[in-house]
């Protein structure tokens, strides 16, 4: 997921269909998720996820 060439749309349709917390987890880590999907991790059904997603929106905002 680190290739700075993901879409939006990929991360959309990805992100969809993710059962898996780890993987949702991994996106919400990651650098080049686009902000709208991190907001729909930040609202995520697993704490942790939500934390990361949190967690990654503030670095941004910090660095900007």
């Amino acid at each position: 997921m680190g290739n700075r060439s993901t879409t939006n749309k990929h991360f959309s349709k990805t992100f969809r269909g993710i059962p898996s917390w780890l993987e949702r987890y991994a996106i919400a880590q990651n650098t080049n998720t686009p902000s709208n999907i991190l907001k729909h991790l930040e609202k995520d059904g697993n704490r942790i996820v939500r934390a990361a997603a949190r967690a990654n929106q503030k670095r941004r905002q910090e660095s900007e």
